[in-house]
């Protein structure tokens, strides 16, 4: 299970960007504007699975790996792990030692999913037995803090405004109440394959 902790601070393109590919010259429609480009992020990011902007993320598990030395972090490109927490055999609450592992954290455009990887000789801890979500794994994933990162693919930033400008062109019939109803653009699609998530090793 996820839980988003600390949500980025804005979205990949802003208004201004948004404006000017769709060719938008008044104000009017500004927020009907940043509704779309929320929504074409939301859309992005689950499509690609993948963290644009710095996040903050918790994930949890029900127990650490059987037979594994590693876990994967989703929502790659993986910056920091914070902390592992987990609850012990007697059902305290410990924090692993960051002395027994240490972080994979591949960057790039199409960077791959982190892992947290047990140093040589070292185990995973014993859990509680019998309950739901032993582990917490707190960790920063993203391109940067904002729009203007370097790091940010402009593919993906393209493919927001694309979808931006189709919803804005064919609002009546694409949104009600705040749902997309009509099917996403084949361009924005193609945009996104690239960056999408164990898709031909990425």
């Amino acid at each position: 299970m996820m839980t988003l902790v600390l949500p980025p601070d804005g979205y990949p393109v802003t208004l201004e960007e948004a404006k000017a590919h769709a060719r938008v010259e008044i104000d009017d429609d500004d927020t009907l504007i940043e509704g779309f480009i929320a929504s074409a992020t939301e859309y992005a990011e689950q499509h690609t699975q993948r963290a644009f902007l710095d996040q903050e993320w918790e994930l949890w598990l029900e127990c650490f790996p059987r037979d594994e030395r590693w876990i994967e972090i989703p929502k790659p490109p993986l910056k920091t792990v914070e902390e592992i927490v987990y609850t012990d055999g007697n059902g305290d609450e410990q924090t692993l030692d960051a002395g027994l592992y240490r972080v994979l954290a591949p960057q790039g455009p199409k960077a791959r999913k982190g892992m947290v990887l047990l140093l040589p000789g070292e185990r995973w801890p014993s859990t509680a037995r019998g309950e739901p979500d032993t582990v917490r794994i707190r960790f920063t994933a993203g391109y940067g803090d904002d729009y203007s990162s370097a790091d940010l693919p402009q593919l993906i930033k393209d493919a927001i405004k694309v979808h931006v400008a189709e919803m804005y062109e064919n609002r009546e019939s694409t949104v009600l109440t705040g749902a997309i109803l009509q099917e996403v653009p084949f361009s924005v699609n193609a945009l996104l394959f690239p960056f999408i998530v164990d898709k031909f090793g990425v």
